[in-house]
Order: structure tokens, then C-alpha cells, then sequence
């Protein structure tokens, strides 16, 4: 995977004043638990019904369910980044 479609999760703390559309794939009670502010909540198993404006930054727990989210989502023609090591790694404020 090319690095312009992946961040770190320090990368995405910088950006989170501009308000970009992040998207929490995993299930409901891990995003309940506490997820980036401003984040929608889009289970795996549903990214594929996902109708995007603009590109999303891709989140999960590890990075590996972002990774296939990134993969459906990039195959129906969205621009998409995941953030390579997911929520483990966050230390940023949480919701």
C-alpha cells in the first residue's frame, strides 16, 4: 500500500481542526467505548452501502479492518486513507 493512502494517527490528530470525514469500521460497541471526535460510526460489514462526497480517513482497531474497508470502498471509485495503526495507537481525545 502506497504511504499518500495511509496516515499515522499523530498525522490525523493535526487534521482533526479541519474537520475531516472519518469513518469508524468497527462494530458499534468498540466505537461506543470512545472513538475520534466527529467520527461516524460504519460497521465492516456495511462500508459497502457507504455513499461518499469526499474522502473519508479510514479507522479501526489495529488497521487491519481498515485495510479491506479501503479496498471495497477504492474499488467502487473513492478516494479514500486509513490510519495504519488504527485506535491501539491513538492518543488523541476521544468521544
Amino acid at each position: 500500500m502506497n504511504s499518500k493512502f495511509e496516515i499515522q494517527t499523530n498525522e490525523l490528530l493535526h487534521m482533526l481542526n479541519t474537520h475531516p470525514l472519518i469513518i469508524d469500521v468497527r462494530q458499534p460497541s468498540e466505537f461506543a467505548h470512545g472513538h475520534i471526535p466527529g467520527a461516524i460510526n460504519v460497521p465492516l460489514d456495511k462500508v459497502d452501502q457507504l455513499q461518499l462526497d469526499d474522502e473519508a480517513i479510514l479507522v479501526c482497531q489495529t488497521g487491519r479492518q481498515s485495510f479491506v474497508a479501503k479496498l471495497i470502498l477504492d474499488e467502487k471509485g473513492y478516494r479514500t486513507k486509513r490510519v495504519i495503526d488504527g485506535m491501539l495507537q491513538w492518543d488523541g481525545p476521544l468521544e
